[in-house]
Parts: C-alpha cells; sequence; structure tokens
C-alpha cells in the first residue's frame, strides 16, 4: 500500500499540467478577441469610422443614378414702387395744384420697374382706388414712346396725347408733377425732362 509520501508525491507532479493549460489558453483567448475585431473592421476600443465622401463626388440615388441638382423654388418677390395722383379728400380745397398722393403698386419686372411706373401711371387710378377718391389729371390714351436716362436725368418720351385739351397751369402743373414725383422716387435719379415724340421745347407750359 502506497505511503502518504508517495501520494502526496503524485499529487504535486499533476499540478504544473492544469497550470501550463491555464497559460495557454490566455493568449489563445486573446489572439481569438483581436481576430474577432480585425474581422469587424476596428480595432479593440476603436469605433468605426464614418465613410468619408468625397466633395467632388456626384450625388447619386438608390438605384445608381445621378440626381438632378436642386433649383432655388423661392418664389421671386415682387418690386414695389409708388404713382401719384391727386385726391380729393387729401387736397379738397386745391389749394396746390402740384399736391399729388402715392398709391403702391408691385411688378415681378426688377429690370424695368421705372418703365412699369410710368405705364401704371398711364393707366390711371384702379377702381379701389377711385372709390377712395384718387383721380388723374393725365389724358387717356398716353402712349410711353421712350425713356432714357443720362447722367441721372431721365428723359421720358410721351405721345402728343399728354398735351391733348390741356389748359391752364394748374393743369399743366399737376400733370407734371404726376410724372415727375413717380419718376423721382428712384435711386439715381435728380432730374426729369418730359417730351412729347421727342421735343422737350414748351411741353406742359402755361
Amino acid at each position: 500500500m502506497p505511503s502518504d509520501s508517495s501520494r502526496k508525491k503524485k499529487s504535486d507532479k499533476r499540478k504544473p499540467v492544469g497550470f501550463s493549460w491555464g497559460l495557454l489558453l490566455i493568449p489563445l483567448v486573446i489572439i481569438l478577441a483581436i481576430g474577432y475585431f480585425i474581422y469587424q473592421g476596428r480595432g479593440p476600443g476603436e469605433e468605426s469610422a464614418p465613410e468619408s465622401v468625397s466633395v467632388d463626388q456626384e450625388e447619386q440615388d438608390s438605384s445608381g443614378h445621378e440626381l438632378p441638382e436642386l433649383q432655388d423654388s423661392a418664389p421671386k418677390l415682387p418690386a414695389e414702387f409708388k404713382v401719384f395722383f391727386g385726391n380729393e379728400d387729401f387736397n379738397s380745397n386745391m389749394a396746390d395744384c402740384g399736391d399729388v398722393f402715392p398709391v403702391y403698386r408691385a411688378t415681378s419686372e426688377e429690370d424695368d420697374v421705372m418703365k412699369e411706373a410710368l405705364l401704371s401711371l398711364l393707366g390711371g387710378p384702379s377702381e379701389l382706388e377711385q372709390e377712395r377718391k384718387y383721380y388723374t389729371y393725365l389724358n387717356p390714351g398716353i402712349r410711353l414712346l421712350g425713356l432714357k436716362n443720362e447722367n441721372a436725368t431721365i428723359y421720358a418720351d410721351f405721345s402728343r396725347e399728354l398735351e391733348r385739351d390741356v389748359a391752364g397751369s394748374c393743369d399743366t402743373i399737376a400733370i407734371r408733377a404726376q410724372i415727375v414725383e413717380t419718376l423721382m422716387q428712384f435711386e439715381g435719379v435728380d432730374r426729369v425732362v418730359i417730351m412729347v415724340e421727342g421735343n422737350s421745347e414748351g411741353v406742359l407750359q402755361p
């Protein structure tokens, strides 16, 4: 029968075997963990970085087709201008023939606002404006023949209907006031010359 000392020696010989297996398992686990992270495309403790996109790369939809360029869909704001008329309520005593008053109009033709303002003036007050006692001294049927800007001076050329049946200084002063005030509202205008079929001499003289 083996003695206690011999049993002790046998048991002592088995311990190094289990311990050595433990030492082998630790690096194996580490290698497997590193391999897993590498397979996932990231190292231990690192988050996968988002895929970079070149700013020069054209956008594409999910089917691979190029997306159309976005257009500015914001509506174009209208340009606002004033036209000047007489008004029975504001100048009821007709104390000043040149006393004219603005009404506001709008147009999308921003490049020709000055021309649009004159054409609007020649068209006279609207029905609503007439109900509010606005009126015009300008004859119906007047045509705008030309509009030119030279060194901050506006030359406005009208058809001969501008002076038809115009009598008295009050009428001529009022017509001049309507045209001049309508044009002088625009930036950079210092002077207005009113013409009739290319001639400015004696136009709208009392």
